[in-house]
């Protein structure tokens, strides 16, 4: 049997098929012919949450969320769990052809593509088959958007883990496989920047966001609810500049600092988005916009630009399991010494990670795993845990009895293989920061100064510049007049604020992304290390530091910041060897 990545595809895709189509036919090789895929507006809706479902099934692959971070651990900020190597690859800058999880994300990826390529042909198929007796030409648009927003985030997150890859624009059932050839990153971002442009122009706006988020008007779910939005493409649209401009692709004839600053000034400026007032609550069952009950307020989060959404309710396809549980070795993050100490020393550290003996939501920590090793460990995660009958049991934490807004006094939510915690994938403070880095380069635009953008996010994670002890953190979300409740964020000026501008402004907001977006499915981290190619100096402060496995692989070679085509793509068709 054949095991290239495109048969996979097509049997994965044929079933995401067969849960859209409303009356299929089969040709003579008994596979459905496209025009019939779709005949309907509701087997078009059922075919497009296949396609999030597919893209949604590339993160987690199966669950665990951490393996899809395992190619960004070579950046000083995340290490690898040293009992797993295919997890080292990356941390030690060995990254091997038959690392098996890195295949499996590969082929997750190329899923979504094709899933999302099959999707558009269909449409477009629909659209001249059947017209507007089925639905208007806007819902037409708003479905092709929403695929080419799929594709460009599928290609987008490729990047990060490789340097050369496969650019489809067509179903794989239509490529000859044996001619397919290997695409420079800069023409594959190319795509990505023209799919989210197309897309940006097809899918809903932040008007629309704003009606749902203020239960006025009408709007329907569908068009909001864990699809793309226009601030949502715009938003990875100043990503994807910021990415072709850096390494590898290093092309700005295409990208531009200019565009980064517009499209991230635009949805600033709209007003619709904004900081949760307290860092914690980004990790609760987050970017739910339309609250149920039992659900807090705080839910409908104006933070998230990009969330994926997901439910125990949903069909399977659409099951995410976002970090939450302290079992072991097994979904812990552990953070790199050196980045550890040199994070500042605010609400934000306090409450993101821990040294391995206190934490100032969950106490003295009895742990009997890896946190009695000493590690620094990742533990934002874990707020909204349910701790009193399962974090306990596997962590020994002894909840303390406070009024802060720990998962207890919340309630606690459950964070499982079938749960409904949504993963944020693009966070409002990216779109600041993003601005800020921006202004470092072009300097200055509306409507704010990049130093502002910056302070909004350090003002936030200072808790408004309240000394970070635990009691203090208590007093001042206990009381109702604390800038806390207030935006105190956007009010400024604060005793954190920085006043920088271009290059020293560019050097606070990498610096601040890494302590923002730590552990994040952003990769963050990752992204700005290895597009500004920081790589060498990093890695040369991780070895005089001393306290981290030794780098086995040669880090000064770029190839090793990348991994390669898996082996059994490359197998059968020697086109795609590196």
């Amino acid at each position: 049997m054949k095991k290239n990545i495109f048969n996979k595809i097509f049997l994965g895709l044929s079933l995401i098929g067969f849960l859209g189509a409303c009356s299929v036919e089969e040709g003579v090789d008994g596979v459905s012919t496209p025009k019939t895929f779709y005949s309907t507006e509701l087997a078009a809706e059922r075919g497009l949450a296949g396609v999030f479902g597919s893209y949604h099934k590339s993160v987690p692959n199966n669950g665990l969320f951490k393996d899809h971070l395992i190619c960004g651990m070579g950046a000083d900020d995340l290490t690898s769990v040293l009992s797993k190597p295919s997890y080292m690859q990356g941390d030690l800058y060995t990254p091997s052809e038959g690392n098996n999880t890195v295949a499996i994300l590969w082929a997750g990826k190329y899923r979504a593509i094709n899933a999302a390529n099959e999707y558009i042909r269909d449409i477009e198929y629909m659209r001249d088959a059947v017209g507007t007796e089925a639905m208007s030409n806007d819902r037409y648009d708003h479905y092709i958007g929403n695929a080419k927003f799929i594709r460009a985030r599928s290609y987008m997150d490729l990047c990060l883990f490789f340097n050369r890859m496969p650019l489809f624009e067509t179903p794989a059932i239509e490529t000859d496989y044996k001619n397919v050839t290997l695409s420079d990153q800069k023409d594959v971002l190319a795509l990505v920047i023209k799919d989210l442009e197309d897309a940006a122009g097809l899918t809903p706006g932040i008007a629309a966001v704003q009606n749902v988020r203020d239960k006025k008007g009408d709007v329907d779910s569908k068009t909001i609810d864990s699809r793309a939005t226009i601030t949502a493409c715009k938003a990875f649209l100043a990503r994807a500049h910021m990415a072709i401009m850096g390494w590898p692709a290093e092309d700005t004839k295409i990208g531009s600092w200019e565009k980064v600053r517009e499209y991230t000034g635009d949805i600033i400026s709209a007003g619709v988005y904004g900081l949760l007032d307290d860092y914690a609550q980004n990790f609760g069952n987050i970017g739910k916009i339309f609250p149920g009950v039992g659900v807090q307020e705080w839910e409908g989060n104006k933070e998230s630009v990009y969330s994926m959404i997901a439910s125990a309710s949903d069909d399977k396809l659409l099951y995410i399991r976002y970090m939450g549980k302290a079992w072991g070795e097994w979904e812990d993050y552990y953070v790199e010494h050196l980045f550890f100490d040199n994070m500042e020393d605010n609400y934000r550290k306090q409450f993101s990670v821990t040294n391995g003996k206190f934490h100032p939501y969950y106490g003295f920590i009895k742990y009997p795993f890896s946190l009695a090793k000493g590690k620094p460990t990742v533990m934002k995660f874990l707020w909204g845990s349910t701790l009193e009958a399962d974090f306990r049991k596997y962590s020994g934490i002894a909840v303390r009895d406070t009024v802060t807004p720990t998962p207890a006094s919340f309630g606690g939510f459950e964070h499982n293989y079938d749960n409904s915690s949504d993963i944020p994938v693009m966070r409002y403070a990216e779109v600041l920061l993003m601005y800020a880095e921006a202004c470092g380069h072009v300097g200055d635009g509306a409507p704010m100064t990049g130093a502002e953008a910056l302070n909004q996010v350090r003002r936030r994670a200072y808790a408004g510049g309240t000394p970070c002890k635990w009691n203090a953190i208590d007093e001042a979300i206990a009381d109702p007049t604390n800038p806390l409740t207030t935006e105190y964020w956007r009010k400024g000026p604060s005793p954190v604020d920085l006043a920088v501008s271009g290059d020293e402004l560019i050097k606070a907001v990498i610096r601040e992304r890494g302590w923002e977006f730590l552990g994040e499915l952003s990769m963050a981290r990752w992204f700005d290390v290895t597009r500004l190619k920081m790589v060498v100096e990093l890695m040369e402060a991780r070895k005089a530091d001393g306290r981290e496995e030794g780098t086995l692989g040669d880090y000064n070679d770029p190839k090793t910041w990348r991994f390669p085509v898996p082996s059994d793509e490359s197998a059968q068709n020697p086109n795609l060897k590196n």
